[in-house]
């Protein structure tokens, strides 16, 4: 049924006839509210913020992988793969939920993604309430130095241990595996939606700023995994005043569970907002918003199925999907068209194989790529495991280990790859300009990388002890452990070369994508951004944390567990020199492969421009 309404032309508003509109009419001024508030810079807001929780989840794992490892007995390859099931995943689902959903409600997939994150999250905090009370009368590293260096050389004074059946870290595994597929919409729908709807020219500065908020995650992950650590482990439901050890000791377990509710939390305030927003939003105030509000009744939808969150252009067709209006010849013909959808679907498969062969028998896409998943296997090594590496070398605390990591390298990491963006932008270099530019980076940050293997701290220079006995042996209260304190300078030059390093490596990020972009068919750059990533996974995030937890395991000198069940078991003792050594190899051998494919695809882009050019040459000539 449909009410009269005059229309006050003068000032371009809707007046109700009768008295019963009224309420309505209020109604209709709370939705505008409602409008006002959830508007395209607001949702660029939450999104940035959301996406800030997520990364902080994933990145917090790694921030409290040490306590883990000993809480649970596990190896260190045990730890990457934990670390890894993130992208494993992540890869599995994000073309399909990509796909899926790119027709779907995007705000409100983006907040059902983001509940899947949250309870990843909490999942990997059943392990802690499933698991007895932590026993932390394993021998710690401190304990063994003292043990083997000033007591017996007898081998009676060790502990013996026994293997540990239990599978309880597999819940760790499927947590982090919820978080990769949870994640998977958040940016493609993010930045689709930002891009459609933001008015011409404000779409770039709207995306920078979510991957901004984005980008400040790793940050908050490594800054609450050091707070969570100050904390037993097992402080909810023990007497920690009985506990004996404090955090400086090697068989300290902080309270890696913690984490996880704080930052699932996060994740779940944050995405409710996006439940409220509408499908579809305007690009212009103007559009769309006026429209409904004439021929609205008041209504939360119309007589004739116009709901709130629908768009009625200046032409008046509706965009609705499912609409009760009588079906026009231009809705007859976009239904025949759906009924030939099955047929297409073949079409598309098709069309996907070919551009992926070409993309496949394209080399300097193929050696650009390969290039940047050296790179991201470095990013995968460091990431994981610099804070464990900082806690064995230079004798840090797992939370002082989180808090210099994480204060230190995502706010290079962000400078570098503004500043890698900007050079390239401001040089106007081609493919084969920006190909020596990254292959010039690559170089320099290795150079930078070789003086850290000369940054080391002597082990026994500030364990100070006194009235030792041998009925003492396990007792530390006569020993000061100052290694951390007198180590803590040299720690700190190590992390700032590494920062440089990791600053000028940045640059390469950036015009990594420029060149991928340039030397693909335009067609085909959507696709071709798609195949990085699915590579970038196979060969760097998912390996990356397990091979480097094996190279860190051939280092282990003590393990909890017999030689027969060394996978169950966590080290107790590492070999610092090799241990030191074997992980900067990791590094530079990741960054060299860089360097390599980089300068190879230099080369066959300056063969491919020679090419080419020859025939525009000889036809000027004559």
């Amino acid at each position: 049924m449909f009410k009269l309404v005059k229309k006050d032309i003068a000032n371009d508003q809707t007046l109700p006839i009768d008295d019963e509109n009224n309420g309505h009419q209020r109604k209709s001024q709370m939705s505008a509210g409602k409008r006002t508030f959830l508007t395209l810079q607001v949702f660029v807001f939450v999104s940035g913020v959301l996406m800030c929780s997520q990364n902080a989840l994933s990145i917090y794992t790694k921030s409290v992988l040490t306590s883990i490892e000993r809480r649970f007995q596990i190896s260190s390859s045990l730890a990457g793969l934990i670390v890894g099931s993130f992208n494993f995943g992540n890869m599995l689902f994000v073309v399909l939920v990509s796909k899926l959903s790119s027709n779907g409600h995007r705000p409100r997939i983006m907040a059902g993604g983001s509940m899947v994150i949250a309870l990843g999250g909490f999942l990997n905090v059943i392990p802690h309430i499933v698991s007895p009370d932590y026993d932390p009368t394993l021998i710690s590293d401190k304990e063994m130095l003292f043990n083997s260096t000033i007591l017996l050389d007898s081998t009676e004074t060790s502990v013996a241990p026994s293997c540990s059946s239990s599978n309880i870290y597999v819940l760790l595994v499927l947590g982090e595996m919820l978080q990769g597929i949870g994640a998977t919409v958040l940016v493609p729908l993010g930045s689709s939606f930002i891009d459609d709807f933001a008015k011409s020219g404000k779409s770039p500065l709207y995306l920078g700023i979510m991957f901004l908020l984005q980008n400040l995650g790793p940050g908050v992950g490594y800054l609450v995994g050091s707070l969570t650590t100050m904390l037993y482990v097992d402080f909810d439901r023990v007497d920690t005043s009985e506990i004996k050890i404090t955090m400086n000791d090697g068989s300290w377990v902080g309270a890696w569970w913690l984490g996880y509710i704080i930052i699932g939390l996060c994740v779940i305030l944050t995405a409710i907002p996006l439940f409220w927003f509408p499908r579809k939003m305007e690009k212009s105030d103007i559009v769309g918003k006026k429209s409904i509000r004439e021929i609205k009744n008041g209504n939360n939808k119309m007589d004739f199925g116009i709901d709130e969150d629908d768009v009625i252009p200046l032409d008046g067709t509706l965009l609705r999907k499912h609409s009760n209006v009588k079906k026009t010849s231009e809705c007859l013909f976009a239904e025949k068209r759906a009924l030939t959808r099955t047929e297409k679907v073949m079409e598309i498969f098709s069309d996907l194989y070919t551009t992926v062969k070409r993309l496949m028998t394209n080399p300097v896409y193929l050696l650009v790529v390969m290039g940047y998943a050296g790179l991201m296997f470095v990013v995968g090594a460091l990431t994981a495991f610099m804070p464990k590496f900082l806690e064995i070398v230079f004798y840090q605390s797992k939370s002082q280990a989180s808090m210099i990591f994480g204060l230190s390298m995502p706010l290079v990491i962000c400078i570098g790859l503004f500043s890698g963006g900007f050079i390239v932008q401001r040089s106007k270099l081609g493919a084969k300009g920006t190909l020596r530019f990254i292959v010039c980076a690559a170089g320099a940050t290795i150079f930078l990388i070789i003086p850290t293997y000369y940054i080391n701290c002597d082990p026994q220079e500030s364990l100070h002890c006194s009235n030792i006995s041998v009925s003492d042996q396990f007792n530390l209260t006569h020993c000061k452990d100052e290694r951390g304190e007198i180590c803590r300078p040299k720690c700190y030059a190590f992390v700032g070369m590494m920062c440089l390093a990791a600053l000028l490596c940045c640059h390469i990020v950036t015009p990594s994508y420029s060149v991928i972009l340039r030397t693909v068919k335009p067609k085909d750059k959507c696709t071709a951004i798609g195949l990085k990533f699915l590579i970038i996974r196979l060969l760097a995030f998912i390996p990356s944390p397990m091979i480097t937890g094996a190279v860190i395991d051939d280092t282990c000198t003590q393990w909890s567990a017999p030689p027969g069940c060394i996978g169950t078991a966590t080290c107790l003792e590492h070999d610092r020199e090799s241990f030191r050594f074997s992980y900067l190899h990791i590094i530079v051998l990741g960054v060299t492969a860089t360097c390599i494919f980089n300068t190879a695809g230099c080369i066959v882009q300056h063969r491919t421009q020679t090419r080419t050019s020859k025939p525009v040459q000889n036809e000027d000539n004559v």
